[in-house]
């Protein structure tokens, strides 16, 4: 995908609304994906996009589903 400007949540919500929402995505796959959309290093893109999805976490947003072995996660 192309690199956009959003914001690391605006790009964590639409992945998790575009594909995620029913089954949840594995916590690794989604910062990673996110963090490819970003513009930035990939390090700096993956270190905003990881804090990010902790913050969506602790607000409740985004949760952990299924088994936690394959660290899923999904909207709230």
């Amino acid at each position: 995908m192309t690199p956009t400007m959003n914001t690391p949540v605006a790009t964590l919500m639409t992945l998790l609304k575009m594909e995620g929402a029913a089954e949840g995505w594995g916590r690794t796959d989604l910062i990673g994906e996110a963090a490819q959309q970003l513009l930035g290093t990939p390090e700096d893109t993956w270190n905003l996009t990881e804090v990010a999805l902790g913050q969506l976490m602790v607000e409740g947003v985004v949760k952990p589903v299924g088994n936690h072995q394959h660290d899923l996660v999904a909207l709230s």
